[in-house]
């Protein structure tokens, strides 16, 4: 019979925001994902915190624009530190440029990983609904447009009717927008739907040219 695998010690990781909504996100998926999750709103506390021997970090996600110092001059602030020197860092902000980018990788950020999550030029929000849902669906739209709108973010929201197939529908529309990147919900407009046909999540997943985030 084949023994269980000892459960692994949690790895740390260090969520550096000065925005508690994105600490808070971050957290959440971490945490879902097995870790153990600690946050700084400033680099002044995140470089407490690497300092403190009793917390060890394995990684640290480090915003850009941070109120007390940028995230750059704290990267670069860590690896002159020896004890933090070979810390994974990954690097993100929704303000960087494509020279921040370069230089948070010529500071020792993961080339990889590190993503200047730069603003984009126009968001088209879209909900497929049914027909008589299709007021509330625009009034939700309308809410998540209007936050985007107060983040610099020019968004525009579009309900449409569900009708017999609501992935050719969508992507229809995204086609019709010339999408760069499509942001999802796994499951689309419908879990019965997706179980049963694949829905929008596998239209999205097979499709050959197109990049999409899709999440549960």
């Amino acid at each position: 019979m084949t023994q269980p695998k000892p459960e692994l010690a949690k790895r740390t990781i260090l969520v550096v925001d000065d925005e508690k909504n994105i600490r808070r996100t971050l957290s959440l998926v971490l945490e879902g994902e097995g870790y153990r999750v600690l946050t700084a709103e400033t680099a002044k506390a995140a470089l407490a915190i690497l300092r403190d021997s009793e917390s060890p970090v394995d990684l640290a996600i480090l915003d850009v624009k941070l109120p007390d110092m940028s995230g750059l001059e704290a990267l670069e602030l860590i690896r002159k530190d020896e004890a933090t020197r070979e810390l994974p860092i990954v690097v993100i902000s929704g303000h960087a440029t494509l020279d921040d980018a370069a230089r948070a990788i010529e500071l020792g950020a993961s080339p990889r990983a590190s993503i200047a999550m730069m603003k984009a030029a126009q968001v088209d929000a879209v909900e497929i609904a049914p027909e008589d849902d299709l007021d509330n669906a625009q009034r939700r739209l309308d809410d998540l447009t209007g936050w985007l709108g107060r983040h610099g973010v020019t968004a525009r929201g579009h309900a449409t009717v569900a009708g017999v197939n609501d992935a050719d529908a969508f992507d229809a529309i995204v086609a019709d927008r010339d999408a760069d990147i499509v942001v999802a919900g796994a499951y689309g407009h419908s879990r019965a739907r997706e179980w049963a046909l694949g829905g929008v999540t596998r239209t999205l997943l097979r499709h050959p040219i197109r990049s999409s985030f899709v999440s549960h």
